[in-house]
């Protein structure tokens, strides 16, 4: 196979050591490696870079992610890697899908070509197996009723016909967050999408996302995001500033693994 022509800058969001070593095999000039927990205050440059990689995760990437990156990096390949099992060996490879955005250049095509030479890989020696799918599967039912106020572990439990224990007990294996943090985090991400400049009031959001009390879904919102609703809807129609902490707002949060305590 002809090596890969040397590519300029990529970032990798949240990738372990093992997706890393792949990535350096394209020979890029900088690689920049940023943890969505760790380095919320990084400062970046958001013509730096000529492809963005994200990192596996059990939980599906939402399209607020995605905005949120997007808001910083609008225009580079982004490569959003995952795990799949294949049926010699019962072994693991990582695979990968491409978004493209509509101010992609021919060089775009060149990095993504690159970038697909390297696919698939093996897997990861860390692979959190099949509990991956049971964390999947939690995450379908809460997006799915999440605007239900009275949903909780106990509901989407029998939904899926697996004890509330077995629920929490995996959550916190392979995400370490527990069942009232992720549903609190994906009422929150849809709210996102929700505070348009002339869209609902604050309290037609907060009762559509599940929240009963608007005033605690104004204080949960700040606490998540940094911003008062309101200061929000605002932002959405101002350039935003280019850093870590806004691109990790909604991505530190999807990756789950806040230490502190959250209540519902």
């Amino acid at each position: 196979m002809k090596a890969p022509e040397r590519m300029h800058n990529i970032i990798a969001l949240d990738c372990c050591e093992h997706i890393l070593t792949v990535l350096e095999t394209l020979k890029p000039h900088t690689m920049t490696c940023l943890n969505s927990v760790l380095d919320q205050k990084t400062v970046l440059s958001p013509h730096k870079y000529n492809l963005v990689v994200i990192g596996m995760s059990p939980a599906p990437i939402s399209h607020v992610v995605l905005n949120q990156i997007r808001h910083v990096f609008n225009s580079p390949p982004i490569l959003i890697l995952r795990e799949e099992s294949i049926d010699i060996g019962n072994a693991n490879v990582v695979r990968g899908e491409f978004v493209i955005s509509d101010q992609y250049t021919p060089d775009d095509w060149k990095t993504i070509e690159g970038a697909r030479s390297l696919l698939p890989f093996p897997g990861c020696t860390h692979s959190r197996g099949n509990r991956d799918g049971l964390v999947r599967a939690v995450h379908r039912v809460v997006l799915k009723r999440y605007s239900d106020p009275a949903l909780d572990l106990s509901s989407v439990a029998r939904e899926l016909a697996i004890s509330p224990k077995r629920i929490s007990r995996i959550l916190n294996s392979a995400g370490g967050t527990n069942f009232r943090r992720l549903l609190r985090k994906i009422r929150l991400e849809q709210a996102t999408c929700m505070l348009t400049p002339n869209g609902s009031s604050v309290k037609s959001v907060a009762l559509r996302v599940g929240f009963a009390d608007s005033s605690y879904f104004s204080r949960s919102f700040k606490e998540w995001t940094g911003l008062k609703p309101t200061e929000f809807r605002s932002l959405r129609s101002k350039k935003d500033a280019c850093s870590a902490d806004r691109l990790f707002s909604s991505q530190s949060q999807w990756r789950n693994n806040r230490t502190q305590s959250e209540n519902i």
